[in-house]
């Protein structure tokens, strides 16, 4: 048993012994013993990237769950250098103008007094298959008057979505749409359609949360959720404020809430009803309907 412990001792100091020679002379050589062990740093390039999504539509305030795959398709190692501070997969989300309404995750300010490599290699094996899941609630982030950072709803629209690998020179995917939906929704009812100069006109202005959440609407009076008629670019009707105690309202969801104007046509004309329900869990909505009075 002690002459097989020792060989085995032996065994064992000589490849510790050709692992530090080996190391030595790649040293000599220009390379690290990581570049040695590893191979040097490969094309980011090679990897490719596809993304998917849980479904096609989404409402500001939900989670969109994206799931970016990275793939190596060769038959070799890849390595090549990432910022372990970020995210190695991640997504950007333009509107369809192409801005970006959220971009790939980074490192944000780091101090250069602080003495800390922040790369690290990333090895990919042949055939290897990363994933990660990105959530996205269809929101953007900004900052306030007072610099605090916070998120703000995406207009109502189709967006693509990208997953890539987060890397300089780091492959991206094909770009996936998702609709964005509102929240809430407004409309407007007038009775009689067709009024006659003398009738009483009701113009009835709804706000449905089309979502499957309660929402809170803040400040609900007339700065928030206005409802006026217009003649000839001039106000000729419109809301007073709410009480004090109707400017909050908790809309359970896919229920509404309503405004009721009424108001006296005294004369013929056209006219152009306006509604409009200020941003919230959404950007503003304005809708406009236009009224004859015959």
């Amino acid at each position: 048993m002690s002459g097989q412990v020792a060989v085995a001792g032996k065994v064992v100091a000589r490849t510790l012994t050709l692992v530090l020679a080996g190391a030595a002379l790649a040293c000599d050589d220009g390379l690290g013993p990581l570049e040695e062990l590893l191979g040097p740093l490969g094309d980011p390039s090679i990897i490719t990237v596809s993304a998917s999504i849980d479904r096609d539509s989404v409402r500001p305030g939900e989670t969109l769950q994206i799931t970016v795959a990275a793939t190596n398709p060769t038959s070799r190692r890849v390595s090549f250098e990432h910022w372990s501070c970020s995210p190695l997969l991640d997504i950007e989300v333009r509107s369809a103008d192409g801005t970006v309404v959220r971009s790939a995750r980074g490192c944000g300010f780091l101090p250069q007094s602080v003495d800390y490599d922040w790369t690290r290699r990333v090895v990919f094996a042949a055939g290897e298959i990363r994933q990660a899941v990105v959530g996205w609630t269809a929101q953007r982030a900004g900052w306030t008057a007072e610099r605090e950072l916070v998120s703000w709803a995406v207009p109502s629209g189709v967006y693509d979505i990208v997953g890539l690998l987060n890397v300089r020179g780091g492959s991206r995917s094909e770009a996936v749409a998702v609709k964005v939906l509102r929240v809430l929704t407004l409309t407007i009812d007038v009775e009689p359609a067709v009024p006659a100069p003398g009738d009483t006109v009701a113009i009835t202005a709804t706000v449905t949360n089309e979502s499957d959440q309660p929402v809170t609407i803040p400040d609900l009076g007339s700065c928030r959720f206005g409802l006026w008629v217009r003649r000839a670019g001039s106000v000729v009707a419109y809301l007073t404020e709410c009480p004090w105690e109707e400017r909050q309202l908790a809309l359970f969801p896919h229920r509404s809430t309503w405004r009721v104007l009424r108001w006296q046509a005294d004369e013929p004309g056209d006219c152009v009803i306006l509604a409009h329900l200020a941003g919230t869990v959404q950007p503003d909505l304005l809708i406009t309907k236009p009224l004859a009075v015959r």
